[in-house]
């Protein structure tokens, strides 16, 4: 497309232009023009939103310094909080290999591992529950199909 322009206009300028509106489109801080926050200005404004919550807080309470970067991390460690597939993650990051998304990533796992193993428990109450439940009414059923069923509480009553 690109390429196409260029040919048409005979102009760099314009070429330039486009590849900004067609590159920077999806980003999640620009300027009014579309065009990536320069990062210090980014740093900087973080730097006064924090310096102002700490300016209320006790010194051990205070909020440590952060950089755009955590908002990428915290990003792919809640997708793979959520359930997405860490082949998933390593492909919108453009990792070059799995092994270097899991290095990054894989202190989310042995959590997940838990909250999984917590599930697979309660599946299995609930069908335990259910298995009991069965037995009960095959009994019931059992008991008034005879009608000879004595219980063992009139007996020894």
């Amino acid at each position: 497309m690109l390429r196409i322009v260029e040919q048409r206009s005979g102009s760099v300028a314009p070429i330039l232009r486009l590849f900004f509106i067609v590159s920077f489109k999806d980003f999640l801080f620009t300027t009014k023009f579309n065009t990536p926050v320069i990062e210090q200005t980014f740093i900087d404004a973080i730097d006064r939103i924090i310096d102002e919550i700490n300016s209320v807080r006790d010194i051990f309470d205070e909020f440590e310094r952060i950089t755009p970067h955590c908002f990428r991390h915290t990003f792919a460690t809640r997708c793979i909080e959520s359930g997405m597939k860490p082949k998933v993650l390593q492909k919108i990051w453009g990792h070059a290999t799995l092994q270097m998304t899991m290095d990054l990533y894989a202190h989310v796992l042995p959590q997940m591992e838990i909250d999984k193993i917590e599930l697979l428990e309660n599946e299995m109450k609930k069908m335990d529950d259910m298995d009991m439940q069965i037995a009960n009414e095959r009994y019931e059923a059992r008991r008034k199909q005879k009608g000879k069923v004595i219980e063992l509480s009139t007996i020894t009553g």
